[in-house]
């Protein structure tokens, strides 16, 4: 429990500059990987859903007063499952191309910095 607050402290100052990084990354990479460099996978839905996770990191300041002390456990689900899952995800389905490779391995860095 003290550990998740602690995360949470630590990642809080940076939170809303992730929050608008990934609200706004997610779509136009799907752009970009659907249109720009097309690949064997691509799914709008998946981003769409980790782009609203991000836009509630992005705007937790405006959750109610109520919420805000499932602030640090949304925090860890949202960048759990945005970040290493997506990015697995995404690299199992597109038959493990080195684009993929290299962007859950950043993905992985991130999440640790995060």
């Amino acid at each position: 429990m003290d550990a998740i607050k602690k995360i949470y402290q630590y990642a809080e100052p940076n939170l809303t500059l992730v929050g608008w990084m990934g609200l706004i990354g997610f779509p136009i990479y799907y752009y970009v990987w659907a249109y720009l460099f097309p690949q064997p996978y691509e799914s709008l839905a998946l981003r769409s859903f980790c782009s609203l996770l991000f836009a509630g990191i992005a705007f937790r300041h405006a959750f109610p007063k109520v919420l805000h002390r499932y602030l640090p456990y949304y925090y860890l689900v949202s960048i759990g499952f945005c970040l290493p899952f997506f990015f697995f995800y995404m690299m199992l389905m597109n038959g493990w191309s080195t684009e993929w490779a290299m962007s859950f391995m950043a993905s992985i860095f991130l999440h640790i910095l995060l």
